[in-house]
């Protein structure tokens, strides 16, 4: 809570409630990492799956941009804008993982630049990543990756909220073999559920 009061933290602050709270919706427990241990990098939590106990590790990454969100510099049109997300694919895939590898990734870019689920959605932002990252031609060294875009803070004032939307890639022969599809499968459809409010909630014990 106290990093969603600074500006300049507030963006990953943000997109981690966001990925703790897709979490809980999915029926995981979380059980945060020791970030006081230097001596090695960290997922940002692991996270297991009450039905089956599955475990995954999860990772979070937000896309800066400059003049958005409480960041320097100027904001650009959408058609400008660089998906410019590789590097943060790099970083998530260099800590270490335990468990099946889920990572979140806020994209961070204007309504419809480019518009999710077209063919240029996927040649600017899923297919670099599968030919940059994947393992041979086709193993990938993450279970899912969900992409989300959720750009309130591009709309003007007074405007109607843009559409956000959530996107997912489910891995190709993964590193460490999920023991439970179905429990990755619910994490999917926990994030795309984003916006829809339940009509009630599981008792917690």
């Amino acid at each position: 809570m106290r990093r969603l009061q600074h500006k300049d933290q507030f963006q990953g602050a943000r997109h981690e409630a966001f990925v703790a709270a897709t979490c809980i919706r999915a029926g995981y427990d979380i059980d945060y990492e020791d970030e006081s241990d230097g001596t090695t990098r960290h997922v940002e939590f692991t996270a297991t799956h009450r039905a089956t106990g599955q475990k995954v590790s999860v990772e979070a990454k937000s896309r800066h941009r400059p003049g958005v969100l409480g960041r320097e510099g100027t904001s650009v049109g959408s058609e400008l804008v660089d998906a410019g997300i590789q590097r943060l694919i790099a970083d998530a895939l260099r800590k270490p993982a335990s468990e099946p590898l889920v990572i979140f990734l806020d994209l961070n870019l204007p309504p419809y630049s480019p518009e999710h689920t077209t063919k240029e959605w996927f040649e600017k932002i899923a297919d670099p990543i599968l030919e940059k990252h994947a393992i041979g031609k086709s193993n990938d060294p993450w279970n899912l990756l969900l992409f989300s875009n959720i750009p309130n803070h591009y709309a003007d004032d007074d405007s109607p909220a843009p559409r956000a939307y959530i996107n997912g890639l489910f891995g190709r022969n993964p590193v460490i073999l999920e023991k439970h599809p179905e429990a990755l499968k619910a994490l999917f459809d926990a994030a795309m559920k984003f916006g829809n409010l339940p009509n009630s909630f599981e008792e917690m014990q």
